[in-house]
C-alpha cells in the first residue's frame, strides 16, 4: 500500500520524491519551487534599486544596506571599510580576468575592473545593471561586460576561463543548498589551474541563535518578559529567509568537487561593531596551484593579548574569545538562566573578555607577520594563525559533520514547507480513503536514510 501511496504523490507537481513512514509522509519539493524563490528576490531587489538608482556617489551607491538590528542605513564609514576589504581580498589573488555573479550597484566592480584585463559580470536585477552601465562602467578602462541573468545561469561562459570567480554577499540569497552547490561546481569549471572561487559575505550557521537573540533584543519593547524574547527568536529562526552556511559545508563540497584543492575560510575586517563585522566571514575555493603550507602545532588561548610572543616560525592559537560577540553571547547565557516570567530588561548580562580579530591584524602588521583568522568553536570563538610576511599560508583543518544539512538552513522549506504540506493533504484526501492517510506530511531537502 505504501508504494502506491508513494506513486501517487510523485504525480503531484510539488513533489520530486516521497517515502510514507510510520506515521508521516516524508516528501522531497521539486525545485521549481527554488525558482519562484529566487524570483521573489529579484522583484524585492528590481524595487530597491529602481528606487535608489541615482542615491549616494557614482562608485558608493549603497542603497539597501540597512542595519538588522535598527531598520537604519548601515554608516558610510563602516560600509567603506567594508567595501575595501573586500576587494583587497580580491585583488590578493592578481586577477587578470574576473567573473562578478550578483555585481548590484558595482562596489567591486568599480574598484577592481581597472586592475583588470576584462571584468564580466552578470545581476539578476536589469535596474542595477542599467544603473552600472550609465554610472560605473564609463569610468572603467577594461573590457567590462554585463550580463542579465541569475546565478546559475551560465550560458555561453564555457568557452571563457577566468582567474576569479566572485559571489560577494549574494549567497545568502540563494534558495538551498542545491542551488549553492550548482553554482560553486560551474564556477569552478570556468576557473584556469590556480584560480579562485571568492565567496564574501556569508553567514554563519552556528551563530543563528545569537543574531536572532540581538536582533529581537534590539527591538524588545519595555516589560517584555524572558519567554516572550525565547519565542521570537525561535520564530526569528524558523523563519529564516535566506541562506545560512557554515564554512564547514565547504569541506564537503571539497571532497565532492575535485577540482577544489583548499578551502580558506577568513573573518571580516573592521574595527567597527555591526553585523557585517559580527556575523559574516569570507570564504576562497582554490582550484588547483600549490597547496597550502603544514601548519604549527596549535596552542590554546591563555588569556592575554598583551603576553603573547610570536616566534620566528609564526604561531596559531586556538579559542580566542571574540570581543565583537561577548555582549551578545553574555546575553545568551543570562536569557539561558532566567526564568520565563523574568522581565528582559531588568536582566543583568556578566560580559566576558575578547579579543577583536581586527587587534591581531594590527599586531602582526606591526611585528613583520600576516594573520589568517578563521572561526573555530562556538560563540564566535575563532583560530589566528601569525606567520610570516610573504609566507605560504597554513593549511586550516575542520572537521565536517556526516551531513551536508547539517552545515546549511533551508529558507526554500522555510517558505514553502507550510504550503506544499497544506497542497499535498488536500491533494491525498482527494484520490484516497481517509483512513489510509498518514498524519502528518513533512517536507524535506532530501530522503532520510531511514524512515522509521
Amino acid at each position: 500500500m505504501n508504494s502506491e501511496i508513494e506513486a501517487v504523490l510523485r504525480q503531484h507537481p510539488d513533489v520530486a520524491d516521497a517515502c510514507i513512514g510510520a506515521d508521516a509522509i516524508y516528501v522531497v519539493p521539486r525545485d521549481h519551487s527554488a525558482d519562484d524563490r529566487v524570483s521573489g528576490w529579484q522583484d524585492l531587489f528590481e524595487g530597491t534599486y529602481e528606487w535608489g538608482a541615482e542615491a549616494g556617489e557614482a562608485d558608493f551607491n549603497i542603497v539597501g544596506w540597512h542595519s538588522s538590528f535598527t531598520g537604519e542605513p548601515l554608516p558610510d564609514a563602516e560600509m567603506r571599510v567594508w567595501v575595501e576589504s573586500t576587494v583587497d581580498r580580491v585583488l590578493a589573488h592578481k586577477p587578470r580576468r574576473v567573473l562578478e555573479i550578483g555585481c548590484g550597484t558595482g562596489l567591486l566592480l568599480s574598484r577592481i575592473a581597472p586592475r583588470t584585463s576584462a571584468y564580466w559580470a552578470t545581476d539578476f536585477s536589469s535596474a542595477a545593471l542599467d544603473y552600472v552601465r550609465r554610472n560605473v562602467v564609463p569610468g572603467v578602462p577594461s573590457d567590462v561586460r554585463l550580463l542579465h541573468r541569475q546565478a546559475n545561469d551560465f550560458r555561453g561562459l564555457h568557452d571563457e576561463s577566468f582567474d576569479v570567480v566572485v559571489l560577494n554577499s549574494v549567497v545568502q540569497y540563494f534558495p538551498d543548498v542545491r542551488y549553492l552547490r550548482q553554482v560553486i561546481t560551474e564556477a569552478v569549471a570556468l576557473l584556469r589551474p590556480g584560480g579562485t572561487v571568492f565567496l564574501g559575505d556569508l553567514r554563519p550557521l552556528r551563530l543563528q541563535e545569537a543574531f536572532c537573540a540581538e536582533v529581537e533584543l534590539a527591538r524588545a519593547e519595555p516589560g517584555l518578559i524572558v519567554a516572550q524574547l525565547r519565542e521570537r527568536m525561535h520564530q526569528r529562526a524558523e523563519q529564516e529567509q535566506e541562506l545560512v552556511v557554515d564554512p564547514e559545508l565547504f569541506s564537503l563540497l571539497r571532497a565532492e568537487i575535485p577540482a577544489i584543492t583548499d578551502v580558506e575560510v577568513m573573518l571580516k575586517r573592521g574595527a567597527y561593531r555591526n553585523e557585517l563585522s559580527q556575523y559574516r566571514y569570507d570564504v576562497v575555493l582554490h582550484v588547483g596551484g600549490a597547496a597550502s603550507a603544514p601548519r604549527p602545532a596549535v596552542v590554546e588561548w591563555a588569556g592575554d593579548f598583551d603576553a603573547v610572543e610570536i616566534p620566528a616560525e609564526g604561531l596559531v592559537i586556538d579559542n580566542v574569545p571574540n570581543a565583537r560577540l561577548s555582549s551578545i553571547n553574555a546575553w545568551l547565557v543570562a536569557l539561558k538562566n532566567a526564568r520565563g516570567s523574568a522581565q528582559v530588561d531588568a536582566l543583568r548580562p556578566v560580559q566576558q573578555d575578547g579579543i577583536d580579530p581586527e587587534d591581531w591584524w594590527g599586531l602582526a602588521r606591526s611585528r613583520g607577520f600576516e594573520a589568517d583568522i578563521a572561526w573555530s568553536g562556538d560563540n564566535g570563538r575563532y583560530r589566528v594563525a601569525l606567520r610570516p610576511a610573504g609566507s605560504a599560508r597554513w593549511a586550516q583543518e575542520v572537521s565536517p559533520a556526516r551531513s551536508v544539512h547539517q552545515h546549511v538552513n533551508n529558507p526554500l522549506l522555510a517558505q514553502v514547507g507550510p504550503r506544499i504540506s497544506e497542497r499535498i493533504r488536500g491533494y491525498l484526501q482527494e484520490t484516497l480513503p481517509q483512513h489510509e492517510i498518514p498524519a502528518s506530511v513533512v517536507v524535506l531537502p532530501e530522503l532520510p536514510a531511514v524512515i522509521g
